[in-house]
């Protein structure tokens, strides 16, 4: 989990191993899905679009498995 200093908070859970991180470097865990949310949104609903826009580019991986992320500002979450 994670805040940024505009006050965007993000919690994720995919149950992921450090031994069991990706081997195709170019796509994204969920732990780097959840950095690049972090780094480059300020509100929930950026969030929202910023993760749809990774799904959208196939910038996402691991394995068979999904992942569950929260995010959440002063004003709303999801």
């Amino acid at each position: 989990m994670g805040m940024t200093s505009t006050g965007l908070a993000g919690a994720m859970n995919s149950g992921e191993l450090c031994i069991n991180a990706p081997t195709d470097n170019k796509k994204k865990s969920p732990l780097r899905v959840l950095r690049a949310v972090l780094d480059s949104c300020d509100t929930a609903a950026q969030a929202v679009d910023k993760i749809k826009q990774l799904l959208a580019a196939g910038d996402y991986w691991y394995k068979d498995k999904g992942s569950i992320f929260f995010f959440l500002d002063a004003k709303e979450g999801y």
